[in-house]
């Protein structure tokens, strides 16, 4: 027995000797080559933004394409693409300018004479105009 003693002392002696290191952190491994050739991810699709309003609600009114001929009520109404107008009807002819109103839907018409008053037509879409007693309405054009 006291052979295996002897024998076993200088293990029990190495054993008993090593102490315990605390574990130390692992080091990080270099990222694998394949995550760098790897394209990204494409982004999700992004809705396209709304259409910022005009900064001028009349810059929208297209007066080249509202204007044309309107009759009715014994008058003749002419609008053209430059806003000039010509009215003719029972108490004469008159002619000036006319612009589009967006605020109230409307059209001016405004006499090159200064002592004739502004007529306002309110608009009914784009083939009907009213001022109150008076409906014109738009004439095919040939």
């Amino acid at each position: 027995m006291t052979r295996l003693t002897l024998l076993a002392l200088p293990l029990f002696l190495c054993i008993a000797c090593s102490r315990e290191e605390p574990a130390s952190a692992p080091e990080p491994s270099p990222a694998p080559a394949a995550a760098e050739t790897q394209p990204s991810p494409a982004p999700a699709p992004v809705a396209p933004a709304a259409a910022p309003a005009p900064a001028n609600p009349a810059a929208e009114f297209d007066t080249g394409a509202f204007a044309g001929t309107f009759t009715g009520g014994g008058l003749r109404l002419e609008l053209h693409a430059d806003g000039s107008y010509g009215l003719e009807g029972p108490e004469g002819v008159s002619q000036g300018s006319w612009t589009h109103e967006a605020a109230t839907g409307s059209i001016r018409l405004d006499p090159g004479s200064k002592t004739a008053q502004d007529r306002v037509f309110r608009m009914s879409g784009t083939d009907t105009l009213a001022d109150g007693s008076t409906t014109l309405t738009r004439q095919a054009t040939p």
